[in-house]
């Protein structure tokens, strides 16, 4: 989340749940890239934990009554995971209660709201149609940042749940986060990560060698 100071200076504040090399991998990459001169400081929030009911209320308490913005990186993004505890999983990535913050949402989405038939996907042409619940949960997000003010109705068709449910997600208006942004992530297999503990998922230099490391062990994921 972002908290505006004064017209041209602002505070960052990241939200993470229980990551233990968090606040280290943090000092570590400001460490090589200095801040901005408008970006005054960064504080950190811990137990911001999405499946629980007062996760607002934790942000809330840390940055103050006014939010500029707000950059969603959080997921589930285990696909076998999600189909096991899709309750949790939609709780996380279609996180409505977000939308009590009258912030923009920065929401990051993933290319898995597709049915994953072909290389590549358009926007405008293609047709959303998720193969699993982790698809689902960020495809109905979506819906809910980007429904006008006075839209009603399913967030996704009987189609796009693929014979499944989902739960009674409330508010399901946007109006409140007016001008968010939704971007579409693929597997991206760019430079290593910078953080001395590789990517997240394990001590992996980057998405590509954890993929490859599960491939080798005939592990699930």
């Amino acid at each position: 989340a972002s908290c505006k100071m004064d017209s041209q200076k602002y505070e960052l504040f990241c939200a993470y749940n229980s990551l233990p090399t968090f606040e280290n991998d943090l000092n570590e990459l400001l460490e090589k890239s200095p801040l901005h001169p408008s970006i005054t400081g960064i504080r950190t929030i811990s137990n911001v934990d999405f499946s629980k009911p007062d996760y607002v209320g934790v942000i809330q308490r840390a940055c103050g009554d006014t939010i500029d913005a707000i950059v969603h990186l959080a997921a589930l993004s285990s696909p076998g995971f999600c189909e096991k505890n899709a309750s949790v999983a939609w709780e996380v990535n279609c996180p409505t209660a977000l939308l009590a913050l009258n912030a923009p949402i920065l929401y990051m989405s993933t290319d898995q709201i597709y049915e994953g038939t072909k290389q590549f996907y358009q926007e405008d042409n293609d047709e959303t149609v998720p193969v699993n619940v982790y698809g689902r949960t960020k495809l109905a997000f979506e819906r809910v940042l980007l429904r006008a003010d006075n839209e009603s109705g399913p967030l996704l068709t009987e189609k796009e749940l693929g014979g499944g449910s989902m739960p009674d997600l409330k508010p399901a208006t946007a109006a409140v986060a007016p001008n968010s942004v939704i971007l579409r992530s693929s597997l991206i297999l760019g430079t290593p990560t910078p953080f001395k503990n590789g990517c997240r998922k394990g001590a992996f230099p980057s998405f590509l060698q954890f993929i490859e490391s599960r491939l080798k062990s005939s592990t699930s994921t």
